[in-house]
């Protein structure tokens, strides 16, 4: 991995760029304050962006940042008001517009013609561009860093199940539904052991020591994501949390888990 003279990751722009509008990250970091270190000093591993985009997936912080975002927007419209009508006050009022736009296309002076037009097409036609090449820049890193985690025996794992049950009727889709019903209760051990923040190998590890037919690295994350936005919305921090929860009717299985069980 290159790396500048103090030791910093020089990570490709397409991984570096989303995160440099720091508002999921610093949104994250209020959970996992591991954030607020590598929002100062920058990533050190391209394992170390994966893992703070994961943590900011955990949480929902993109999300999270659009509904503050709605808010604080809510707050200056309403202080505007407190002003006479006059063209200043339009133009902070659109100023509060554009600037909760995605990408905020509005607010870049590259995407305005000499004359001062908005040039609308090119302006969206390179936010999907880096947008796109952001996405692809993650998907190889991620591909990657899994290949290690998964170290090649996933899919032998996954060839034998299939090979044992395949021929038993029914059996494979019970076989199916039971060993991920094993593998998302110890998802949720996991987290309730480690942490919110534990890493995916570390929670792919405890995984298949519970279970004779290991998971992936790309399904543990997904199980993972989705078990602490559960957590998150219900309060969730112990075993005991979890039992009031059940005592007072509460699902205890996250939507997303409940629709692939079915």
């Amino acid at each position: 991995e290159p790396s500048s003279p103090n030791g910093v990751c020089s990570l490709p722009r397409q991984l570096d760029a989303p995160l440099q509008a720091a508002g999921p990250l610093l949104y994250a970091a209020t959970l996992f304050p591991e954030l607020q270190d590598v929002a100062q000093r920058g990533f050190t591993s391209f394992a170390e962006v994966l893992h703070a985009k994961s943590l900011i997936d955990r949480c929902d912080a993109v999300h999270g940042m659009r509904r503050l975002a709605q808010y604080h927007a809510r707050l200056a419209l309403d202080a505007l008001e407190s002003l006479p009508e006059s063209e200043a006050r339009q133009s902070l009022a659109l100023m509060v517009h554009f600037a909760r736009e995605s990408a905020q296309p509005r607010l870049s002076r590259a995407n305005y013609s000499p004359e001062g037009q908005f040039r609308s097409k090119s302006a969206l036609a390179s936010s999907a561009a880096l947008a796109a090449s952001a996405h692809k820049a993650e998907v190889a890193a991620r591909k990657d860093l899994y290949r290690t985690l998964n170290g090649g025996g996933g899919d032998s794992f996954g060839a034998l199940r299939d090979t044992v049950v395949s021929g038993l009727l029914g059996v494979k889709a019970r076989a199916n539904t039971d060993i991920a019903r094993l593998q998302r209760a110890a998802v949720r051990e996991a987290v309730l052991l480690y942490g919110k923040n534990v890493p995916v190998g570390t929670v792919m590890g405890h995984i298949n020591l519970q279970c004779a037919f290991h998971v992936t690295a790309e399904t543990t994350e997904q199980m993972l994501v989705e078990e602490i936005q559960w957590q998150l919305k219900l309060g969730i921090e112990t075993h005991e949390d979890i039992v009031k929860a059940a005592d007072a009717g509460r699902d205890l299985l996250p939507p997303a888990w409940e629709s692939r069980a079915a």
